[in-house]
Parts: C-alpha cells; sequence; structure tokens
C-alpha cells in the first residue's frame, strides 16, 4: 500500500440501490444513522491501493442496540481532477469482528459501482443474506478491484486526523493494519444506517439461500424469478414462494417459526429439513434439502397463499445446538396450470445455525 494522496472538494451524497426486489424482514425498529467517524468539509483521494486490498471503518453502537441490522453503507469515492468515470469495484464487505483481525465476512455485495465526488450509498437491506450484528465492535470495508491512481477516482479520507481504532485497512501483502499506523492522515469517509431487531414483533432467523433465479440451478421449464426476488421458482400465480423464519435459532428456546409466503392459495404444502443444501430441479422448482430429507409437518396456506408452521421445529427435526439444517416448503401447484404441469413447487430454502 501507498501513501501518496490528493486534495479532493467536498463530496456529494448519491444513494444507490442494487437492482434487486425487497425481501421484508419484519423488524419495526426505526433506522439510525447515518453514523461515521470522519468530519469536516475538505476530503482527501487516497492513490495508495492495489486490487485486492480493503479499506474501512471499525463502528460500535449502544449494547442495548444490539443485535442490530445494517441496511445501508456509504463510502467517499473521489478523484483529484474531477470528472473520472464510474468505477467497478470488487466488494463490499460486513464482518461482526474488529481488529487486529474481523475474521470473514458475514455478508459480501459483489460488484459495487461507484461515482466520481460523492458519498455512494449503497441499500444492502434489499440484497438476501445475513446483515445481523449480535454485538460489537463491527466493521464495513469496501475491497478495490482496480489499482489507485492520481487521475482516477479513489477512496477517501477527510484529510483532518486519523482516529486510531476507528479506520481500517486490509493491505497485501500484510493483511489488516489500523490505518493511522500506515500513515493515513484522515478517517474513512465511510457510515453505515442501522435499526435494532428488537423492538418487538417477529425477528428474522436463519440464512435464506437456493433462489429459484437461475443463480444456483435454473428452473425446470423457464420458469425462473427475477435474479434477487428471494424466492423458489414461479408458479401459476407469477409469483415464487418465499420461506423465512421468525423467532430464535435457540434449541432451547424452541420458538423457530417457519413462514411461506406467495405460494398457491388454499392449497396443502409440507415442510421439510435437510442436513445438507443442494440445489436440483425437480416438480416445477428446485429441490433445497437433501442427505437426507425429513418431512416435517403438513400444514395449508391460506386464501392468500400464506403458510406457517405449527408444531416445534427442534422437536420434530430432532435438532441439537450446533447443527446446521435446511428448511424448505413443498407446496401443490394444480397441474392444469402450473408452469411445468407436474403439480407441485418449492420455495427458496432457508440455513439455520441452531445454538
Amino acid at each position: 500500500m501507498a501513501s501518496r494522496t490528493r486534495l479532493l472538494s467536498l463530496l456529494a451524497p448519491l444513494v444507490l440501490a442494487p437492482a434487486l426486489a425487497a425481501v421484508p424482514l419484519g423488524s419495526p425498529c426505526p433506522e439510525v444513522g447515518p453514523i461515521q467517524h470522519w468530519t469536516g468539509g475538505g476530503a482527501t483521494s487516497c492513490a495508495c491501493f492495489v486490487p485486492g486490498e480493503e479499506l474501512g471503518a471499525i463502528f460500535e453502537v449502544p449494547a442495548n442496540e444490539y443485535p442490530i441490522e445494517i441496511l445501508r453503507v456509504g463510502f467517499g469515492w473521489g478523484s483529484q481532477f474531477g470528472g473520472a468515470p464510474q468505477s467497478l469495484e470488487q466488494a463490499i464487505h460486513l464482518y461482526d469482528g474488529a481488529l487486529p483481525n474481523p475474521g470473514v465476512p458475514i455478508f459480501s455485495l459483489p460488484g459495487p459501482v461507484l461515482s466520481d465526488g460523492f458519498i455512494n450509498e449503497f441499500d444492502i437491506s434489499i440484497v438476501p443474506g445475513n446483515k445481523i450484528i449480535n454485538s460489537g465492535p463491527f466493521t464495513v470495508t469496501l475491497e478495490l478491484a482496480n489499482a489507485s491512481g492520481i487521475f482516477n477516482a479513489n477512496p477517501v479520507h477527510d484529510g483532518n486526523g486519523c482516529q486510531p481504532g476507528k479506520n481500517v485497512v486490509y493491505a497485501n501483502p500484510g493483511g489488516w493494519f489500523d490505518a493511522c499506523a500506515l500513515g493515513v492522515s484522515g478517517d474513512w469517509q465511510v457510515h453505515v444506517v442501522y435499526r435494532s431487531v428488537n423492538c418487538g414483533g417477529p425477528q428474522p432467523v436463519g440464512t435464506p439461500v437456493c433462489f429459484g433465479d437461475g443463480s444456483l440451478s435454473f428452473c425446470p421449464c423457464a420458469n425462473d424469478a427475477a435474479a434477487g426476488s428471494g424466492s423458489g421458482c414461479l408458479n401459476s400465480t407469477g409469483l415464487g414462494a418465499i420461506l423465512s423464519g421468525t423467532g430464535s435459532d435457540a434449541v432451547a428456546n424452541d420458538d423457530l417459526v417457519l413462514g411461506a409466503v406467495q405460494a398457491r392459495a388454499s392449497v396443502p404444502g409440507l415442510f421439510l429439513q435437510g442436513t445438507t443444501t443442494i440445489s436440483t430441479p425437480f416438480k416445477d422448482g428446485i429441490l433445497c434439502v437433501g442427505n437426507p430429507t425429513e418431512r416435517l409437518q403438513v400444514v395449508f396456506t391460506d386464501a392468500s397463499g400464506n403458510a406457517a408452521s405449527t408444531a416445534s421445529i427442534v422437536t420434530e427435526g430432532n435438532v441439537v445446538a450446533g447443527q446446521i439444517r435446511t428448511y424448505q416448503f413443498w407446496y401443490r401447484d394444480p397441474g392444469g396450470v402450473s408452469p411445468c404441469g407436474t403439480g407441485s413447487n418449492f420455495s427458496n430454502a432457508l440455513r439455520v445455525i441452531w445454538q
């Protein structure tokens, strides 16, 4: 990592959202933020990185607000002269740890595009995946795909003093560093917006996986859902069923409830459990649970195509703390009208790490 910096004028905010449909998490808590460490109106463009390196900030929130869900993240991006083209970088990463090593990312948004002269904010709340931080501190970084240069747009900091313990760099080689120790003279222009998930109401549990959008396997008869919809393959309503979990992943609590939406109305369905996650086209959808697959309980969807588990997942699934299980909803879709004519379809899957 080099140490050359360049002066940049005041950055303007720019909100960017990946082209993905929202998957509601059900939390009623208000948004908090943006929270940030940088101050002042000036900014310094740091032409000091090579591909694969990361820069970011360490954050902490009041202990009584955890667990929190990270909704949006922002990064300052600019050049000395202005007018640099947009830049496709490697990824945005969320870590549930901090220095000396934050660990492995719990969530990544690949391929962020950043614009020169802006605080580029990305709405990650609409992207499937785990953005829940159970305790702090936590770290948010931008991984670069392009080398820095004095004529390029680069990461920026405020240039008015670096606060130790709040700014990070992943250098290649060398690993993780406090940015101040490397000579960075300001706080990276990074911010986060979050909300607590403990304000009442059902809370999300598990990680949605195995979507019917062609990302792992194509649906059986070109009935793929839209990218990022978070659902299974399309059914005869033109939608794909979405599976989620609420309650907790604690075996002792035994309060996990599986819920499916956007299935066919008033039809029987079956909640499944597997010890592994697979992706195999089957019937009108994609089978995601396997090795072995266990049938947990039969339920009927309501007039809106929604269904929820009614019995203990812990007992029926015979799960114990430390196990990882995958869940899915298999439901009827009349053969005369279903996209592939097989008479049934599947939701996406939900991966739960039991505690």
